[in-house]
Formats: structure tokens, sequence, C-alpha cells
């Protein structure tokens, strides 16, 4: 570079300083606060600055919080997948315990079933052997429900009893009505029809009041014993009541069995024919009754 070009240089630089001065000297004779604008200024780009910082380091936390929520965005769904599986299991749990609730329940009732069924043929067994120890008369009834019970399952029933216990036929006293102590047979000793005792309207309202099927030994069959056994005088009375017969044969009308329940202990016979003294009058020689 020549000396000349340098001199040219130099003389630029010193002139650009001198105008600089003259700016800066005019810029403080127009504005008297320049000093306090200028530093009020750099104050400003500080601030500036200094936001600029906290924001760069705000978003750098961000963007580790960011990594750490994809972490645990990710931890989130291995736990979601997890409970999902142990919903499935619990589910699963669920229906098992409910399949070994209903099992247990069937279990249950059908013990319970086995030990009504046994039960009944106890009662009967025990009833029989009591009555065998005696040597009082044997009541059989006293029968006041339907007509197609007596003829399907009490007669038959009780001419069961006699034929496995041996019964001997003066000891059995059947206490019946309307006549139906004809369909038992000459071989059950004394009959007792509850209409020699009662009116039929009387005894139709008794019976109303009670019961139609007779589970049990009510008051009014132990009346209707007492009235019937009114002349004999015994201390060692025995009772073969219908609540027997019901017990045994309940499960078969629940249609827990079938007939082999009710056939093992029956002995059904032919109807032995009457003497006709309670037939209606007018009837001709032959009809069907219904």
């Amino acid at each position: 570079m020549s000396a000349r070009l340098r001199q040219m240089l130099r003389l630029n630089g010193l002139l650009v300083r001198l105008f600089n001065r003259a700016v800066n000297a005019f810029h403080r004779f127009v504005h008297p606060n320049y000093e306090e604008e200028q530093a009020q200024l750099k104050r400003m780009i500080s601030t500036v600055e200094n936001v600029v910082t906290d924001q760069r380091a705000v978003a750098r936390r961000l963007q580790a919080l960011s990594g750490q929520v994809k972490g645990q965005s990710g931890q989130a769904q291995t736990v979601e997948r997890d409970l999902r599986a142990v919903g499935r299991e619990l589910r699963r749990f669920r229906k098992e315990i409910k399949t070994q609730n209903t099992l247990q329940a069937r279990f249950v009732k059908s013990v319970e079933f086995d030990a009504e069924y046994a039960l009944a043929e106890v009662r009967v067994s025990r009833r029989m052997r009591r009555a065998m120890t005696r040597t009082g008369p044997i009541v059989v009834g006293p029968w006041t429900g339907e007509v197609g019970f007596e003829l399907l399952y009490w007669i038959p029933f009780v001419r069961w009893l006699k034929k496995k216990y041996r019964i001997e036929s003066d000891r059995l006293v059947v206490i019946s009505r309307g006549g139906a102590g004809s369909w038992y047979g000459s071989d059950f000793g004394k009959q007792v029809d509850l209409l020699s005792l009662f009116s039929p309207k009387e005894f139709t309202s008794e019976v109303r009041r009670n019961p139609l099927k007779q589970r049990k030994f009510t008051s009014f069959d132990r009346r209707l014993v007492k009235l019937a056994l009114r002349d004999i005088r015994s201390k060692q009375l025995s009772s073969l009541h219908p609540a027997l017969m019901y017990d045994l044969f309940n499960p078969y009308w629940k249609r827990k069995v079938t007939s082999n329940r009710v056939d093992a202990f029956t002995s059904h016979s032919i109807i032995p024919e009457g003497s006709g003294e309670l037939a209606p009058q007018g009837l001709p020689d032959e009809f069907v009754a219904v």
C-alpha cells in the first residue's frame, strides 16, 4: 500500500471521529437529557438481554420437562396396559367366584334336599316303630282333603304301611268323610265317617278354615280325632296323620324325583265294591261316574 493511500485512510478516520464528536456535541446541545437517555437505553438493553437469557433458560427447562413428560407418558401407557390386564383378570376371577358360588349353592341345596328326603323316611320309620311297640288303636287320618289325593296317594300309602309293618286290622281306625271309608276295605277295622258327627254344612265350614293340604297336625285334626274316638279309652293311642305322606311324597310333587318315589311307599289295589247304601236314588242299572 502506498504512503499516500495510508495517509488518506488516516485522514478519513480522523474526519469520521470528528464528525461523530460533532454529532454527539450537537445531540447534547439539542437534547440536554442525552446522558440520562443513554443510561436508560443501556438499562433497557440490559433488561432485554436478561429477559432473553431467562427465556433461553425457560426453554431449556421446558425441553427437559418435555423429555420427562415423554418418559412419564410411556410409563403411564405401561401402567394403563397393566391396569387393563388386571381388570381382565379381575373379571375372570369374579366369573370363577360366581360359578363356584352357583355350584356350592346347588350342592348345598342338593344336600339339604337329600337330608329332607331321608328325614321324611326316618319320621315314618320312627312313627311306625313307636306304634308297633304299643297295643292301642292306630288312628288313620283324619282325612279331610281332596278325594283325588286320598285315592291316589293316601290310601295306597296306608296299605303299604299295613303290609310292611304287619299291622293287625282290628287296631286300625279310619277317619274319613262322605262314605269314603269303604275305599279302604274291610281289613281296616273300624271306620268313622265325620259326617256322622257334623252336618255337611258345618263340616265344610270347619274345613275351609284350615289348609287344604294336611301338612301339619292342626287343632282341628285333634278335635276330629277326639270326637271320633270318644268311645275309645286308651292311653296307648297311635296316629298315622296325612302329614307323614305329604313329607314323604313332597319331592315328587316338586318334580325333584320320579314317580318311583311314590311307588316305593304305596300299595295300589282295586277299590272294593261298596254296599251301595250311599248311592243316590234314581240311578240307572249301568252308568259311568267321572
